[in-house]
């Protein structure tokens, strides 16, 4: 969320009816009506100067999410408008009781910059994503996010950034809350090129976090971790798990638990081993355009007791478009993707009794009518599903464990 101008926030609305000169004056009208222009940021800001009583609920969508990652940070005068967003929520602590959501690239704001975010006063943060793609986090940056994490109220944390080495990276944990349910975790191999990393005897973590659904690319990265009695993830309970690569840590350790209770399994481009879990019901497949074999080698890895419950497979479809040619193909290829899958699907029919929804979700956009005969050979009582997205790489553009049902 950018602002442009400070002084729209602190000064008071020109006009205000009382209610007993305005029959219509209710607040949980006004709230609602408020509601139906949550995605538009000029009338939100409008309304915020009416009256009064729409101040708090104009308020509470503009500041719902602070957006500083790389596209909205780069853009022009983007460091000014941070600082005036900072110089608001430090004059106005009420302000920050309304934000929800908070995502951060520290490569694109500075230092001191991030620690003034990490030390706003929250009292409803609920979703908290880091994003650092190239640089190691400094230790200063290691304490800010410590700080954040330590915050009752967070629900859903996303943590894609490299660490120098396993002191920063347990430093983060000591004081985390328990109260975590979602989980992404891309820090890659930390101390690369050394032994593998152990826990020091005297790392002494916080407590249990018990997951609803982990997201992390190669389970092998942070074996380590998962395999030391303290680290304080709890699996037992697990819905939803995204990997791409060391299926084979699955099989140990506080992971294990994990294969009796997870419904909901999304594996990217590498082959899984899903032969372990026992309540599968919802497999989500990254397919790159053109293989489909991964996708189908992953699910015959899965045992038929399994296979016979399974309710939705959806396929997140990459089709890459270089050149303007390729847009205009895309159409085709996608039909040629699909026919595929219909067919691969089709011959597994025997063996999913209880499928219901194929979903497809891709970057490629064909018009609704040609849709409709992409799966000529999928029986009928299957329904069929899109999603058509902008490729922005393997990132998901809404939370991935949403499928669950």
């Amino acid at each position: 969320m950018n602002k442009s101008d400070s002084e729209l926030f602190s000064q008071r609305p020109s006009v205000d009816s009382s209610p007993e000169m305005n029959p219509l004056h209710i607040q949980e009208l006004t709230d609602r009506c408020i509601d139906l222009l949550s995605d538009s940021e000029p009338s939100l800001r409008a309304c915020s100067l009416v009256s009064r009583s729409w101040v708090h609920p104009s308020q509470s969508h503009l500041f719902a999410e602070i957006n500083l990652e790389h596209a909205v940070a780069v853009s022009e005068g983007s460091l000014i408008r941070t600082f005036r967003l900072l110089d608001v929520l430090d004059a106005s602590p009420r302000l920050v009781s309304y934000i929800l959501t908070l995502s951060i690239w520290p490569e694109v704001i500075t230092p001191a910059l991030f620690r003034r975010f990490c030390n706003l006063p929250y009292t409803r943060l609920t979703s908290l994503t880091i994003y650092e793609m190239y640089i190691d986090l400094p230790f200063d940056t290691c304490v800010g996010i410590q700080q954040l994490l330590s915050l009752p109220t967070l629900l859903s944390v996303d943590l894609e950034c490299p660490f120098a080495d396993k002191e920063q990276f347990l430093l983060i944990w000591k004081h985390c809350t328990g109260n975590i349910k979602h989980l992404t975790l891309h820090c890659g191999r930390i101390d690369e090129g050394r032994a593998a990393p152990t826990v020091d005897p005297g790392f002494a973590a916080g407590p249990q976090i018990k997951l609803e659904s982990f997201q992390t690319n190669n389970l092998r990265d942070i074996q380590w971790w998962l395999d030391d009695p303290r680290c304080p993830l709890n699996f037992a309970g697990l819905k939803a798990l995204y990997f791409s690569d060391g299926t084979d840590v699955l099989q140990r350790g506080i992971l294990a638990p994990a294969l009796k209770s997870v419904e909901v399994v999304m594996s990217a481009s590498q082959v899984g081993d899903l032969s372990g879990f026992e309540c599968l019901t919802d497999l989500s497949l990254m397919v790159i355009h053109p293989n489909t074999e991964l996708a189908f080698r992953t699910i015959a890895t899965i045992v038929p007791q399994s296979l016979s419950r399974l309710r939705a497979i959806r396929f997140r479809l990459i089709i890459y478009t270089n050149s303007d040619i390729e847009k205009l193909q895309s159409a085709r290829t996608l039909f040629v993707l699909c026919s595929e899958l219909d067919r691969r699907l089709s011959e597994l029919r025997d063996t999913l009794p209880n499928l219901a929804i194929v979903h497809i979700s891709t970057n490629s956009v064909p018009t609704p009518a040609l849709t409709e005969c992409f799966f000529p050979l999928l029986d009928p009582g299957i329904s069929v599903q899109w999603t058509f997205t902008s490729f922005r790489g393997w990132r998901e553009p809404v939370p991935w464990y949403r499928s669950i049902v």
